[in-house]
């Protein structure tokens, strides 16, 4: 075993977190807006963060208590992580730019407390740190994907079939690495020995 399935443990396990956060501050910025309106992004970062919860935990399981399921096969995995990333993307990205265009009513969060209120600059500090657990997720997932995928498409080279294997069974995978550091051997070929040759017994000359 290498360092790849640790470190998609720690992916997995970072990504996780990060979406537990993220549902919880979006699902209360959406109570807060409710009565009068809700962010579009709020959804958005909601039912992202749900699916990668509902997908990337049960992925890690089925790929412990059921080796060779079709849900962990590498070209799955690199499919839906990519498909979560670009998700996650545009919830940062759709963060970031609201919270863009409340700075026109105050530099800082604590500018919007609007007669005693702080339910603005509440909105405010949740907007902001959706903004960033969402990129933060897309640069996990997003790095560990272009990872598994370099990986992948070097052992195909290899003539390894590789898509329908589980990063589990990651040994084909750095094979060519752990091959490089030998260096190939020259079977030796004995030098060739001067062959003698019996003495030629010689008769007496003859008279002619």
């Amino acid at each position: 075993m290498t360092w790849l399935p640790t470190a998609r443990l720690i992916a997995f396990a970072t990504v996780s977190l990060f979406s537990l956060i993220v549902l919880a501050l979006s699902a209360d910025l959406i109570a807060l807006t409710e009565p009068f309106f809700y962010y579009k992004f709020a959804a958005l970062a909601l039912a992202t963060s749900i699916m990668t919860l509902f997908s990337v935990i049960p992925m890690f399981v089925v790929d412990i208590y059921r080796q060779g399921s079709v849900f962990s096969y590498i070209i799955v995995e690199i499919g839906w992580l990519s498909f979560l990333w670009v998700l996650w993307l545009s919830s940062g990205s759709y963060a970031a730019w609201t919270d863009d265009q409340l700075s026109i009513f105050g530099s800082s969060c604590g500018d919007l407390n609007f007669f005693g209120d702080n339910t603005f600059s509440r909105g405010c500090g949740e907007i902001k740190a959706i903004a960033a657990f969402s990129f933060l997720t897309w640069i996990i997932l997003m790095g560990y994907t272009g990872v598994l995928l370099f990986l992948a498409i070097r052992a195909q080279e290899r003539g390894h079939r590789v898509w329908k294997m589980s990063v589990r069974e990651d040994t084909v995978l750095f094979e060519e690495a752990k091959s490089a550091g030998t260096p190939a051997q020259v079977p030796a070929i004995p030098a060739s020995l001067p062959q003698s040759y019996p003495p030629v017994p010689t008769h007496g000359s003859v008279q002619v």
